[in-house]
């Protein structure tokens, strides 16, 4: 028709009488009904229209479930999830809300849901319905849904509105939690909060074409909400008495974001230090404007808090969870400060010394995301620097037969002995556990000195007096020969373009560290170098080797000792002609603090640091320190008594 016409017009009659003479004339409109028009269909095609109001399904409560994934949000929330997933009951209405932090966590997410609902109700549920996503529609999915006779129900692509009941119930949602954000001008990371308060309320209401709110539905019982008060007002969280004393307050000053599961416990944001506490002796003041002292006073006494809000639903109730949160709450706070007069006890001054544990990053990509990123620069450019002049490795051009091993960088800040941070180090490992052994690697012992030689030699130069130093090698299983062909992928903070890491590997000439083989190598390497100046091992050690310079014994063992300051000089000259070493004093080995009394002819071994670290990760810097960890006033004698049973100890 349009080939025969200048224009064409879809004709439709309005009604009965309407007919096509009386309108225009000149055209005869045959067999109207069967008429198709190819062209109409690709210049005018459109969505057809969705009906109102679904069929109404005779479903029970936990047969039929709606999902679906909301997310990412912009910004994460305090428990640091980005996404979170809905499950809504069809007969009920009622809604289930979980948090994640992946998309992928969907599978163990439904997992947990499914057996919530097998365990209700004594059977599983008979039909899923979603859309298209790879989170849902995936060989694992599937094949759980299978074994478990669950029917899965996949909208059109493109088409979210055949999944209404969970999109629409993702907006209102979504809605009300931005609403109650906005209203009291909280941070965005509380999202999760706001959500979880929104499902808690919206499974209380009634809902449009229901005589019963979904949360009678579903547990068939009417919902209590007179603890429900107004989301953000100031809340007033009670302290118990044994952890404060007389004249301290009673109760700190918090902000209400939500309920705990579907018990009549709050949750409260503290938002000078990000977290969530959880408590059910609150006083609210829901007429307040909220201000920046929140929290601020009397923080001291706050317990660590609950982040975590993953994959937890809103609607459901742990006792043992509660309890268990109770329990940390009064260790935490009991940890937190000295509570009894403690006026007389003096601590040792080797306590007095208080330092923050700082975690390193784990990932290159947090060394160039953190605040002591031009310090991880530069010690990562000094790790390449001594792969480039020790030679490392070559740029060969990639095979295709070859299987290269990958590589990461292992950061570590190097502390003295009072716990100070003075050197950044990057330290670039490649991933051995990625070789095959008699391919890549035959034989990985290596040997390592014990602690029973090392206080033997520390003794020894106590006891006659010998000169002492420390050495250190400087990327020390770099100098390792490899005999074994290992590529390796260009690591990361290497200049190179993206066509030559794509086209290009590094052969590694020399050991690495995390190879298989590198400790090995290292070893041999240095055993080549104390032959050469004729030291030879010792029996009871093969890691302490003694040998002789200018007639003076000189020993090794990372440490050096000899007779005379010359003597040690010269080796030390000889180390620095074939490594690249560093020099220290002696007064710290492997986390070992050595205290050396040179007048009295006395070495005192201990872990000061190491113990000041153990005591501030676990908050335990302001416990009640004790002297000795012995009852003083016990009194041990010989055991030389003539008893029938046998004992164990000399006393």
């Amino acid at each position: 028709m349009s080939s025969r016409k200048p224009e064409y017009t879809r004709y439709t009659p309005s009604s009965e009488c309407d007919q096509p003479v009386s309108i225009i004339r000149g055209v005869k409109l045959v067999d109207i009904d069967n008429f198709f028009c190819e062209s109409c269909a690709f210049g005018k095609a459109h969505r057809l229209s969705f009906k109102k109001n679904e069929t109404n399904r005779k479903t029970k409560p936990g047969e039929y479930i709606h999902s679906d994934v909301c997310g990412p949000f912009s910004t994460e929330s305090i428990g640091g999830t980005r996404f979170c997933i809905i499950f809504k009951d069809d007969a009920s209405g009622f809604r289930y809300v979980y948090f994640m932090k992946h998309k992928s966590d969907v599978f163990d997410i439904f997992q947990k849901y499914e057996k919530l609902i097998n365990n209700k109700f004594g059977k599983p549920m008979k039909i899923l319905r979603t859309d298209n996503g790879r989170e849902y529609c995936n060989f694992e999915m599937k094949r759980y849904l299978e074994a478990r006779g669950i029917e899965m129900v996949n909208t059109a692509p493109y088409t979210p509105q055949q999944n209404g009941k969970a999109e629409r119930d993702n907006r209102t949602i979504i809605e009300s939690a931005r609403t109650m954000i906005t209203a009291k001008k909280l941070p965005l990371s509380l999202w999760a909060e706001a959500v979880g308060t929104a499902v808690t309320v919206l499974n209380r209401v009634l809902a449009t074409g229901k005589e019963k709110t979904p949360y009678v539905i579903w547990f068939g019982k009417t919902p209590d909400v007179s603890h429900f008060r107004v989301f953000g007002s100031d809340a007033y969280m009670h302290i118990d008495k044994q952890f404060c004393k007389k004249l301290d307050p009673k109760a700190t000053k918090l902000i209400l974001v939500g309920y705990q599961n579907n018990s009549m416990n709050y949750r409260l944001y503290n938002p000078q230090n990000n977290k969530i506490y959880i408590s059910r002796d609150v006083i609210f003041n829901e007429k307040s404007q909220l201000g920046p002292e929140i929290g601020k006073e009397f923080e001291y006494i706050l317990p660590a808090g609950e982040n975590e809000d993953v994959a937890k639903p809103v609607e459901q109730q742990h006792e043992e969870e509660c309890l268990e949160a109770q329990e940390e709450y009064k260790n935490q706070l009991g940890n937190d400060r000295q509570l009894r007069g403690g006026a007389n006890i003096h601590r040792p001054i080797r306590f007095e010394i208080d330092f923050a544990e700082y975690n390193p990053p784990n990932t290159f990509q947090e060394a160039m995301n953190s605040a002591e990123v031009e310090n991880w620069v530069e010690a990562i450019q000094k790790e390449l620097d001594a792969h480039e002049q020790n030679e490392t490795w070559s740029i060969v051009p990639r095979k295709t037969d070859q299987k290269p091993i990958d590589s990461k960088w292992v950061f570590k800040v190097i502390r003295d002995t009072s716990g100070d941070v003075y050197r950044y180090r990057a330290r670039l490992c490649a991933r051995g556990f990625q070789q095959k052994q008699g391919l890549d690697y035959t034989e990985t012992i290596s040997p390592v000195v014990g602690y029973d030689s090392l206080r033997v030699l520390l003794a020894m130069v106590t006891e006659q007096d010998l000169e002492l130093t420390q050495f250190d090698v400087r990327t020390a299983f770099l100098h390792g020969e490899l005999k074994e062909e290992i590529y390796m992928e260009i690591p990361e903070g290497l200049n190179a373009k993206k066509e030559e890491k794509r086209g290009f590997v590094c052969k590694l000439n020399k050991s690495l560290y995390g190879l298989k083989q590198a400790p090995r190598c290292w070893n041999q390497k240095f055993r080549e170098f104390l032959d050469k100046y004729q030291f030879s091992e010792t029996e009871a050690d093969k890691c302490i080797f003694r040998g002789q310079v200018d007639g003076v014994d000189v020993f090794f063992a990372l440490f050096v000792a000899a007779k005379t300051s010359g003597a040690l000089e010269s080796v030390i000259k000889s180390l620095e002609s074939a490594f690249e070493i560093t020099i220290g004093d002696g007064k710290l080995f492997v986390g070992v603090q050595i205290e050396r009394n040179r007048v009295n002819k006395t070495v005192f071994l201990h872990q000061e640091a190491y113990v000041k670290k153990i005591l501030n990760k676990f908050k335990m810097v302001d416990a009640k320190a004790a002297s000795i960890p012995a009852d003083p006033h016990a009194r041990l004698v010989p055991n030389d008594r003539d008893d029938e049973s046998p004992s164990t100890v000399p006393f």
